[in-house]
C-alpha cells in the first residue's frame, strides 16, 4: 500500500524522520551493549551477595509459600510475580528451595530495573558513564538493595513501571504502531503485578499525548493501530486469570478464595486493605510527611539529592526534555501522596517509584557537574595539567558520594545470613508444648509457621491459626486442610459470614477496621472455647499491651515467655519460671538496638520483655541470682527497655544491697522516661516502690 502523502509534509516515513530524535546519538550498539551488561550485572552481583537463604519479615515467607505450591497471595493477588516465582521455584537443583527461588527472583528484577534506568537514561541524552551512575544510585538506594534481596514483589513493580515510562518516552520522540503495542502491553503488565501502577496513568498519558497527537497527523495512530494497542493491554491483564485456575485445585496459600467472582473481586480490588487507605485525616499526613521527611537521609543520601534536584532543575529548563520532567514530578507526587495517606506499618517499599524518579536525576545530575566543572577547570587554568586534574576531582565527586551511600546501604541491607524469623517463630512455637493449639496475631510468624510445615516438615506436632484472618468466611473453610485437629464450632462460621455480608466485602473507613476488630474477638473466644477442654491452647500477640483488658472477665492468662496460656475460667494463674534462652540474630551484644528492620526490633524487644518478666518471677519467689541473669539477658536483647532497668534496680536496692548499683539502674531508668514523655501506671508505681523502698511484686515487669 502506499504511504500517504501530504503537501507539505511528504511521507509518513518523511514526517517521521522530522520529528525530535533523542538528545544523544546513541553511538556504537556494541559500547551501548558493554555499558547495558554493566549496568545490570554490577547491580546483580550486590544483590547476590547479600540475598537472604531463609525466609524474611513482611511478605516474604508467604511468597515463598506462593512459589512452591503456586497459591494465591494475599491482595492483590499477584499473578505475574506468583507464575515467574512458581516456574523459578519449579527448577530442578540440588539444594533449590522455594524461598531462595523467590529470594532470586526479586535480585533478578531489581538488576532488570537497573538495566532499564540505564536504557531510560540513554534515551533521554545521558551519557553512559552517568546513567551507569545512575542505574548505580538506584541499585544502592537503602529499600531497593533490602528488596532485592528478600522475596517481595516490589522489584518487579519497579522494573515494570520504568518499562512503561521507557516505553512511553520512546513513542512520544518517534511514535510508530509497534512503540504503541510496547506501551500497552508492558502497561497491562503492570497493572498485572502492582494496582497501584495505576498512578502511571496521568504521568504516561502526559509523556505519551504528544506521540497520540504526531502520530494521528501522520497517520501512524489509525483507529486499528488504536485498537491493537487496547487489545495487548486487555492481554497484559489476562494474568489474572492465574488467580481463579489456581484455587480452583485448593493450593495453600488460597488467599481470599478467587474462583467465586466475589473473591476474585475481593481480592484484585484489595478492599481488605481499603479502610487503612485515605481515611486518617490531615493530621495523620502531616505527622507521616514529618517522619518521612526526617527519615530521609537515612533512605537516600543528601548529597544524592542534591545531584537529583540538579538533574531534575536542568530537565525542566530544557523544553524537549520538559515533559518527562513533568511526568516524573506528577508520578513522584502521586507515589508520595498515596503512600503516605495508606495507613500501615510497612510502607518503605510504596516509596521506590520515588527513589528510582531521583536515581535518573542523580545521573543527570552527575553528568551535569563533570560537565561544568570541566569547562569551568578548562576555562580558568591555562595549564593544561591542572585544569584536567580539576576536571577529574570533578568526575570523582559523585563517586565517591555514590561509594558512600553504597556503604551505608549495604549494612543495612545484607540478608546472607539473615535466619531472624526463622528462629524467632521456633522460639514462639517452643513455648507452648506439643500437640497444643497456638493463636497468633502476627502475620509474619504465621507464614513461617505455614512455610516450616508445608515446606520443611517442622511443627507438625501444634497447629498454628491467625487470628486476623478468623473474620473471613473463606479462611475458616480452608482451615480442615492443614490444621485438622481444630475444632470448629458452627457459631464462629456464622459470625465470620454475618461480618463478611455486613460490610459488603469491604468498606471504608476506621470504624469498619472496629467493627472488624470485635468480630475478630468475638471468633477467638468461640474457638478458644471448643477446643480449651481437648489441648493446651496459647496466644501471642505481636502487641500484647493491651491483652489482659481484652480477655479480663473471661480466660486467666499465664505468661509463659513469648506467649500467654489460656487458662479454664476460675483458675488463678501462679508465678512460674519459664525457658527465656531467645536466640541473638546478632553476635554483639545489645544488638536490638541496631537489627536493621523494624520486625527484627520488636522480636528483639519481645525477647527483653520476656526475659524481664522471668527475671519478676524469679524475684517474687526469692531467687535473687537468677533474677539478676534474667535481667541482664533482656538488656542483652534490648539496652532501650528501660523498664528492665527499674525492675533491676529495685532488686538491687532491696534484696542485693547493691546501692550504688540500684540507684545507677535507676537513674537510667529515669532517662528513659523523661525521653518518652508522659508516664504510664506502671512507671508511676515504679516511683512510689523506688521512693517508699519496696520489693517487686509479680505483674509489674510487663510495659
Amino acid at each position: 500500500m502506499p504511504a500517504r502523502k501530504s503537501k507539505k509534509t511528504g511521507t509518513v516515513a518523511e514526517r517521521s524522520a522530522k520529528q525530535p530524535q533523542p538528545v544523544v546519538k546513541v553511538g556504537d550498539r556494541r559500547f551501548d551493549m558493554i555499558w547495558a551488561a554493566a549496568a545490570a550485572l554490577l547491580p546483580l552481583a550486590m544483590f547476590l551477595l547479600t540475598l537472604c537463604r531463609s525466609i524474611y519479615w513482611g511478605d516474604s515467607a508467604e511468597l515463598a509459600l506462593v512459589a512452591e505450591a503456586a497459591g494465591v497471595a494475599h491482595p492483590t493477588g499477584y499473578p505475574l510475580w506468583s507464575m515467574m516465582a512458581a516456574l523459578l521455584a519449579g527448577i530442578p537443583l540440588p539444594g533449590w528451595t522455594p524461598c531462595l527461588a523467590a529470594n532470586l527472583l526479586s535480585a533478578l528484577c531489581g538488576a532488570g530495573a537497573c538495566l532499564v534506568l540505564f536504557r531510560l537514561q540513554r534515551e533521554a541524552g545521558v551519557a553512559r558513564p552517568w546513567a551507569l551512575f545512575g542505574s548505580l544510585v538506584l541499585a544502592s538506594a537503602t529499600e531497593m538493595w533490602l528488596q532485592a534481596s528478600v522475596a517481595e514483589v516490589y522489584t518487579l513493580h519497579v522494573l515494570l513501571l520504568l518499562l512503561v515510562l521507557l516505553a512511553a518516552w520512546r513513542f512520544r520522540v518517534v511514535p510508530s504502531p509497534g512503540r504503541l503495542s510496547a506501551l500497552a502491553l508492558t502497561a497491562g503488565l503492570a497493572l498485572s503485578n502492582h494496582m497501584t501502577s495505576v498512578l502511571l496513568a496521568g504521568p504516561v498519558l502526559l509523556l505519551a499525548a504528544g506521540g497520540l497527537f504526531r502520530g494521528a497527523r501522520a497517520g501512524v495512530t489509525g483507529k486499528a493501530v488504536l485498537l491493537k494497542a487496547a487489545g495487548l493491554f486487555l492481554l497484559g491483564l489476562l494474568t489474572y486469570l492465574y488467580l481463579p485456575l489456581r484455587s480452583l485445585a485448593d493450593p495453600w496459600p488460597d488467599y481470599g478464595n478467587p474462583e467465586t467472582w466475589e473473591g476474585f473481586r475481593w481480592l484484585v480490588s484489595g478492599s481488605q486493605f481499603s479502610y487503612l487507605m485515605f481515611s486518617s485525616g490531615g493530621d495523620y499526613f502531616i505527622d507521616e510527611l514529618r517522619s518521612f521527611a526526617g527519615g530521609f537521609p537515612a533512605r537516600f543520601s543528601p548529597l544524592l539529592l542534591i545531584l537529583s534536584l540538579a538533574g531534575a532543575t536542568r530537565d525542566w529548563a530544557v523544553k524537549a526534555a520538559r515533559p518527562l520532567a513533568a511526568g516524573f514530578t506528577l508520578y513522584g507526587a502521586l507515589v508520595l501522596l498515596h503512600a503516605l495517606n495508606y495507613r500501615i506499618d510497612d510502607k518503605e517499599a510504596y516509596f521506590l517509584p520515588l527513589y528510582a524518579i531521583l536515581a535518573f536525576w542523580a545521573g543527570k545530575g552527575a553528568g551535569l557537574l563533570a560537565e561544568r566543572s570541566r569547562a569551568w577547570a578548562l576555562g580558568r587554568t591555562k595549564n593544561v595539567g591542572p585544569g584536567r586534574l580539576l576536571a577529574l576531582a570533578a568526575v570523582l565527586l559523585p563517586v565517591l558520594i555514590l561509594g558512600e551511600h553504597a556503604y551505608r546501604a549495604h549494612g543495612l541491607a545484607d540478608r546472607s545470613r539473615d535466619r531472624s524469623l526463622e528462629l524467632y517463630t521456633a522460639a514462639v512455637l517452643a513455648s507452648a508444648e506439643p500437640g497444643a493449639l497456638v493463636i497468633v496475631g502476627d502475620f509474619n510468624v504465621y507464614s513461617a509457621y505455614l512455610y516450616g510445615r508445608l515446606v520443611q516438615g517442622r511443627y507438625r506436632d501444634r497447629d498454628c491459626l491467625l487470628d486476623y484472618l478468623f473474620p473471613f468466611p473463606w479462611y475458616l473453610d480452608q482451615l480442615g486442610r492443614i490444621s485438622s485437629g481444630v475444632s470448629l464450632p458452627e457459631q464462629a462460621l456464622q459470625a465470620a459470614r454475618r461480618d463478611w455480608a455486613g460490610r459488603g466485602g469491604g468498606r471504608r473507613g476506621l470504624e469498619h477496621g472496629r467493627r472488624k476488630e470485635q468480630t475478630l474477638i468475638e471468633i477467638k473466644r468461640m474457638i478458644i472455647a471448643a477446643n480449651l477442654s481437648r489441648r493446651p491452647v496459647y496466644l501471642h500477640m505481636r502487641d500484647d499491651t493491651t491483652m489482659k483488658e481484652e480477655w479480663a472477665g473471661t480466660y486467666p492468662l499465664e505468661y509463659r515467655g513469648l506467649s500467654y496460656r489460656v487458662l479454664p475460667p476460675g483458675q488463678r494463674a501462679a508465678p512460674r519460671p519459664f525457658s527465656a534462652d531467645y536466640p541473638l540474630f546478632h553476635r554483639k551484644p545489645g544488638a536490638g538496638r541496631r537489627a536493621p528492620h523494624p520486625y527484627q526490633r520488636a522480636a528483639y524487644h519481645k525477647f527483653s520483655d520476656a526475659a524481664n518478666r522471668l527475671g519478676v518471677v524469679f524475684a517474687s519467689l526469692g531467687k535473687v541470682q537468677e533474677a539478676r541473669d534474667s535481667f541482664d539477658r533482656a538488656l542483652c536483647y534490648d539496652p532501650e527497655n528501660y523498664g528492665v532497668y527499674r525492675n533491676r534496680g529495685l532488686l538491687r536496692l532491696e534484696l542485693m544491697g547493691d546501692e550504688a548499683g540500684g540507684r545507677d539502674d535507676f537513674g537510667r531508668y529515669f532517662d528513659g522516661w523523661r525521653a518518652s514523655g508522659e508516664p504510664s501506671t506502671a512507671e508511676i508505681a515504679a516511683i512510689e516502690r523506688f521512693l517508699s523502698r519496696r520489693p517487686p511484686r509479680h505483674g509489674d515487669g510487663g510495659p
